[in-house]
């Protein structure tokens, strides 16, 4: 819920999209960078909200 509401969901609502190449465009560009930072943003949120008994268990 959090994440939705901070509109960091978008890591887990799409697929990575493909890597940036020298003939990727600006828009494709910018949607990449998006993901790249919602997904680590996403990752942080539900590692410190993990349980420590959980935490061991995950890689």
């Amino acid at each position: 819920m959090v994440l939705g509401l901070m509109d960091l969901d978008l890591a887990l609502r799409e697929e990575k999209p493909a890597a940036i190449t020298t003939e990727s465009t600006a828009d494709h560009k910018a949607k990449f960078e998006k993901w790249e930072r919602t997904n680590r943003m996403s990752l942080m949120i539900m590692r410190k909200a993990m349980a420590p008994s959980v935490k061991g268990g995950v890689p």
